[in-house]
């Protein structure tokens, strides 16, 4: 049976429609920096994944970071964080996190990832929850195994 995709749709590697990247920044102990080339972010960690859908990213880290590395990790309505390391034998990594208004609204503090994470910004003109449940999708079949190597 051949596979046929929806009128007007087609079919392309998820690099074509990635339009930016970037690993997480765990940053530094807010109560050892007291620099004003650093500010405080709330970091999402691997840990926040599993209760994500009642949490939100609420039991995030408190961090600080400096403020050239949040420019560029601050966390936008629509990004996808995919965990790229920490798995293991019960548990592959590339779990898949998808950042709503609710998410961005748990505090006051602008919001980053861990470095055992990576943001994928999708662009814009796609819907980036569909492309997020995809990700969900290859992650809960298992197809996402055959990428893994050890714990990434």
């Amino acid at each position: 049976m051949e596979n046929k995709l929806p009128k007007n749709w087609v079919e392309t590697e998820l690099n074509n429609i990635i339009s930016f990247v970037i690993g997480g920044d765990w940053g530094k102990d807010p109560s050892k920096i007291d620099d004003l080339n650093f500010e405080e972010v709330s970091c999402i960690r691997g840990s926040e994944i599993k209760n994500w859908s009642e949490d939100k990213g609420s039991t995030a880290s408190i961090r600080k970071i400096k403020k050239t590395s949040l420019e560029k990790r601050e966390l936008i309505l629509g990004d996808i964080l995919i965990e790229i390391s920490g798995g293991g034998p019960d548990q592959p990594v590339g779990r898949i996190l998808f950042i709503d208004e609710e998410a961005l609204e748990i505090n006051s503090l602008p919001k980053v990832c861990t470095n055992f994470l990576r943001l994928l910004r999708v662009n814009s003109l796609l819907n980036q929850k569909f492309i997020s449940r995809f990700l969900e999708y290859f992650y809960i079949s298992g197809k996402v195994i055959q990428y893994q190597g050890g714990s990434n």
